[in-house]
């Protein structure tokens, strides 16, 4: 009876799930609301995966295909994005529908290719791997702050490791996320600093403009200029300390910034991580294999 009731229970979640696919992906049902034969091959399609990838199941799967449909993502990519995106669920220990959504926004957000996002989901990995953050923490963070890094010429993998390096240093992951988006904000404002901005940048010896030219530039150079302001903070005296974070990022982010300016070798091992695109390209795949071959996910398969 048990055995039914389940058998039952997940028939009609996956149904429910494939109905909210079809709700935002076109072609999938007639103007008279029948199935088509794109349903049917994609129906086939997520049952295939429910049954060689561990963690989601059928129904989890519909709700990654429902995520990605309704970010706008091509039909053509759904089937790789969704594996993907499994994979990424048991890797970071986070619901299908989390990774899902949380890969799909970064994609749309960011503008990322499936490739690319890939790739940024593996430099959180490693980051998580390597640094006392996990993956989901990283997301969090690049997910309320990679759009201010993309203005300002900011990977999402140089956000990912920022963060990184705050969450390591013991700011919290929305805390983190503020800190760095006001970080971003204050190193490229350049012409737009403000009055208080400014007066810090010179108290450190350096000018807003030339700052924002060097952050928003290469990638070296965008961490020189970073070393330099850390390095530079971290050597004032307390109070001038505090004085200076709060002038330059604000008084929310003080706490989290500070926790970097006093390691910055730690701040620049965590750029370096998330910048390495040999180790994050394997991380996430290495990770779901390791996990995917637990009792429970075999069980689930």
């Amino acid at each position: 009876v048990h055995a039914f009731t389940g058998a039952a229970d997940s028939a009609i979640k996956f149904e429910s799930g494939m109905a909210d696919v079809a709700k935002v992906v076109d072609g999938l049902k007639t103007p008279t609301g029948e199935v088509t034969a794109e349903y049917t091959a994609m129906e086939a399609k997520v049952l295939e995966l429910s049954k060689t990838i561990a963690g989601p199941g059928a129904a989890g799967f519909a709700k990654i295909y429902a995520a990605a449909g309704e970010a706008g993502i091509a039909k053509e990519d759904l089937n790789q994005f969704a594996e993907s995106a499994a994979k990424v669920s048991v890797a970071f220990g986070v619901t299908a529908e989390e990774a899902g959504s949380g890969m799909a926004k970064m994609r749309s957000g960011l503008g990322l290719s499936q490739d690319s996002v890939e790739s940024l989901a593996g430099t959180m990995n490693y980051l998580s791997n390597n640094m006392a953050v996990t993956a989901a923490q990283a997301m969090e963070v690049v997910l309320k702050t990679g759009g201010v890094g993309k203005a300002a010429n900011v990977s999402g993998q140089e956000v990912a490791g920022l963060g990184a390096a705050m969450i390591a240093a013991g700011a919290q992951s929305d805390v983190a996320a503020t800190a760095s988006k006001n970080y971003i904000l204050s190193l490229a404002s350049g012409a737009t600093a403000t009055k208080a901005q400014r007066a810090a940048f010179k108290e450190l010896g350096l000018d807003a403009e030339e700052v924002a030219a060097q952050f928003t530039g290469s990638a070296e150079q965008r961490l020189k200029v970073q070393q330099d302001l850390l390095s530079k903070i971290g050597t004032l005296s307390e109070d001038k300390r505090v004085s200076v974070l709060s002038q330059l990022f604000g008084k929310e982010s003080l706490g989290a910034i500070s926790g970097i300016t006093g390691n910055v070798d730690k701040f620049t091992s965590a750029m370096v991580m998330a910048t390495d695109a040999t180790a994050a390209a394997s991380s996430v795949q290495n990770e779901y294999n390791v996990r995917s071959k637990t009792s429970e996910n075999a069980i689930g398969l």
